[in-house]
């Protein structure tokens, strides 16, 4: 199925429901679909063909951000959602990486460009307040009304590009099919046991790929009801928590969970209807199962999955919930863990994850040498570590890659290093994971000056990687090294690095 026909098939099945609330706004499946239909034929009237990129960057709360995907979609576009934390040079580098001819976007987001940022872009449209040299998403040309056969939008086509920060200092574009996409949101529902009497509301971005397949395209394939508040905004959470009255499922990050938990207005509405929480993206901490409990009277469902390949284990829905582990690896995916040499190790033994399912990616965007890396005889590897237990029970114990995990947001450290060495002052850096109750991990940075260099202070430092990386990536603790701990083989010891983060850079 295209992705774009859950949309337009449940229109037909479901005219009349309500499918989205967005800012206090009740939306039918037959409304938003005509609007998709409009935006659609204007993407077509502006001249994007099927396989032009067109890059968003939206608030949850925009209703045109959930338009913009599913026009893209029936436009036969590729869809290339963008984080609205995302620094200019971040935005920049997707925009020219995928060669983008469109970006639909806010007034804010706009103005973080330089003018040589937006270079190559033919059509530039925005939401909200106008922008001299931009068309306005109101303005678009929808009529005439064109035509729009799938042509070369094929099943099988290109029609997601997400862009994840790696172990590299560039993020990677992680490219998905129509098909498989949409096979992965079937098995979703499947497993979830989804009907049209369920509900969810966003916490996150709807770009994100963890809420894209888990509540948008599912909640819209069976005629659910969808809310977008704000995305991490407690209060604006629990106003659309307590207005839609049948929340049935919510999935979010473990630190975003926390947060919301905690907030007064969590006691005050009732959970009756609610089945799952889900925490994806990170382990979620006993603590978090505690107050699960106590709020929701429920517990903490976990899941885990890759940009890459989508969801492979989740807690099961009608079986034992064992806290800390991310439940059984799910129906017709694959999981393997293995040793150095890739063969596979006895349960109970820690090893490194690899997994094959049917939703994997077709690849990374203009990248063959990183795709092919990705690979393992059609197995990806995940760079975790973790072992079975004697029930399939999955449990994750670490990282095998640098990636630090921050509330659910992955942070490069090999990018915010970069970021700090272009400071005049800082000759060398380097930034490791530091454990934190509430965030999973935070990003702890070390570095070292010029001879002669005044040493900038926190707020300093701070300031200058809020313009080249996103929130989550700016470390809260910088700490000056006049020598690096270098390993027998001369290399640098992030071992010990590791080590001194902990104790928050004591013992030097």
């Amino acid at each position: 199925m295209h992705l774009d026909e859950i949309l337009s098939e449940s229109a037909s099945l479901f005219a009349d429901r309500v499918a989205v609330n967005c800012d206090g706004l009740n939306y039918t499946y037959a409304e938003l679909n005509t609007r998709v239909e409009r935006v659609a034929s204007a993407f077509r009237n502006l001249g994007l063909v099927p396989g032009d990129r067109l890059v968003y960057q939206l608030q949850n709360c925009r209703l045109e951000a959930l338009v913009t995907i599913f026009a893209a979609l029936r436009a036969g576009l590729v869809v290339v959602p963008l984080a609205v934390r995302y620094a200019p040079a971040q935005i920049a580098y997707a925009l020219r990486h995928c060669n983008a001819r469109a970006f639909v976007t806010e007034a804010e987001f706009l103005a973080r460009l330089e003018p040589d940022q937006r270079a190559g872009l033919e059509w530039i449209i925005t939401v909200g307040a106008e922008v001299e040299g931009t068309i306005a998403f109101e303005s678009l040309p929808c009529e005439p009304a064109r035509e729009l056969p799938r042509g070369l939008a094929t099943d099988d086509s290109i029609g997601l590009i997400i862009y994840t920060s790696g172990t590299t200092s560039r993020p990677k574009g992680v490219a998905h099919t129509q098909r498989r996409l949409s096979y992965r949101v079937d098995l979703f529902v499947e497993e979830m046991g989804l009907t049209q009497e369920d509900a969810t509301v966003a916490t996150l971005e709807i770009g994100r790929p963890v809420v894209l397949m888990s509540q948008v395209l599912p909640m819209l394939r069976v005629g659910g009801l969808l809310s977008l508040p704000k995305s991490g905004d407690a209060q604006a959470f629990w106003n659309a928590y307590r207005a839609q009255g049948k929340t049935t499922y919510i999935l979010s990050a473990p630190g975003l969970s926390q947060a919301f938990l905690e907030h007064p207005d969590a006691l005050k509405a009732s959970h009756e209807s609610l089945r799952y929480w889900i925490c994806g993206g990170d382990r979620a901490l006993p603590k978090l199962h505690d107050i699960a409990r106590e709020v929701l009277g429920k517990p903490i469902f976990e899941l885990c999955g890759m940009t890459e390949v989508g969801f492979y284990a989740i807690t099961p829905p009608h079986g034992e919930i064992r806290p800390g582990s991310v439940g059984r690896v799910m129906h017709a995916c694959k999981v393997r863990i293995t040793d150095d040499l890739g063969g596979e190790v006895p349960v109970g033994t820690v090893g490194e994850i690899l997994v094959r399912t049917p939703n994997t990616m077709f690849g990374y965007w203009n990248d063959t040498l990183g795709t092919f890396r990705a690979f393992s005889d059609l197995w990806i590897r995940s760079g975790d570590l973790a072992r079975f237990d004697e029930e399939g029970y999955l449990w994750i114990v670490g990282r095998a890659k640098l990636m630090i995990s921050r509330g659910g947001m992955k942070v490069a450290p090999l990018m915010v290093e970069d970021a700090l060495r272009e400071h005049p002052s800082i000759l060398e850096a380097a930034v490791v994971a530091q454990s934190d109750p509430i965030q999973g991990q935070l990003p702890f940075a070390f570095y070292q000056l010029h001879e002669g260099a005044a040493d900038p202070t926190v707020e300093e430092l701070q300031q200058w990687l809020g313009k080249r990386v996103d929130p989550a990536s700016t470390p809260d603790s910088f700490v000056k090294l006049e020598r690096w701990p270098i390993t027998a083989q001369g290399k640098l010891d992030r071992s010990r690095l590791s080590w001194l983060a902990e104790s928050g850079g004591e013992g030097l």
